[in-house]
């Protein structure tokens, strides 16, 4: 295992004592990441440093990972909840190739505050919780203030960056389809299950039925997908239509 991998695994949950030492223990230790919900309670340090997916090395693909598996539960417990089809979408749509690495982190930044709505409240409204939003931009304006980042915006020539996410994500939201939707899950799932079997290979014997049962599930949310992702898709945009407003207000 490379040190680029430990540093991103780092970033999700401390390195392991005595327990995991060896070889093992270093692919046990990605598993155990890879099992965690969204990441709840990072402070907002490592919200803002882990958004900079250009500077940290395969951190947001271990993120993408570890959102589909909590996803994938969700759905799991009940595929007929749209609103877990629409945390699902918002996982997604960070996968665009056409964002950028500089707007998949701020995109990133706002996803993991609505997300996180959806994932606690007993029932999601149709409209967005304002405090949710309020959050969500005091997260992006310090990201966006970041010294990295401010030198990426000057070298973009982006003077009001709200507005120009605004215009960016307005341009996806219009464009989105479950055919496209779909292209980027199957392109997650191919990650997965490469870093799946990884673990297989070189961690503990004894990990290769819960991978499977994982994997089982993870399949069997990719069957329902067109069908829930169809449903989910109209709440899903009408939510990024309010993400879109708001940043349009806070660019203003």
């Amino acid at each position: 295992m490379n040190q680029e991998l430990q540093n991103a695994m780092a970033f999700y949950e401390s390195a392991p004592q005595d327990a995991y030492s060896g070889v093992e223990g270093k692919w046990l230790w990605l598993w155990e990441v890879l099992q965690g919900d969204f990441h709840e309670n990072p402070t907002t340090a490592q919200t803002v440093t882990g958004t900079l997916i250009f500077m940290i090395p395969l951190v947001d693909q271990i993120g993408d990972v570890r959102d589909l598996v909590a996803n994938c539960r969700k759905i799991n417990k009940d595929s007929s909840d749209t609103w877990s089809w629409v945390a699902l979408i918002l996982t997604l749509i960070g996968l665009f190739p056409t964002l950028g690495s500089l707007l998949k982190g701020c995109l990133k930044i706002i996803v993991f505050s609505v997300r996180k709505y959806l994932f606690k409240a007993l029932k999601p409204a149709p409209r967005i919780d304002g405090a949710v939003l309020d959050q969500a931009m005091l997260l992006l304006n310090r990201y966006l203030y970041y010294p990295a980042v401010r030198k990426v915006l000057v070298s973009m020539k982006v003077y009001n960056p709200c507005h120009y996410l605004a215009g960016k994500l307005n341009e996806l939201n219009r464009s989105l389809s479950v055919q496209g939707l779909l292209a980027r899950l199957d392109e997650l799932m191919r990650v997965t299950r490469q870093l799946f079997n990884s673990v297989m290979k070189f961690g503990p014997d004894a990990l290769g039925i819960r991978i499977e049962r994982l994997w089982t599930i993870i399949m069997d949310v990719r069957k329902k997908a067109d069908e829930g992702l169809a449903e989910a898709l109209r709440p899903a945009q009408d939510y990024l239509d309010q993400i879109i407003n708001r940043l349009r207000v806070e660019g203003d």
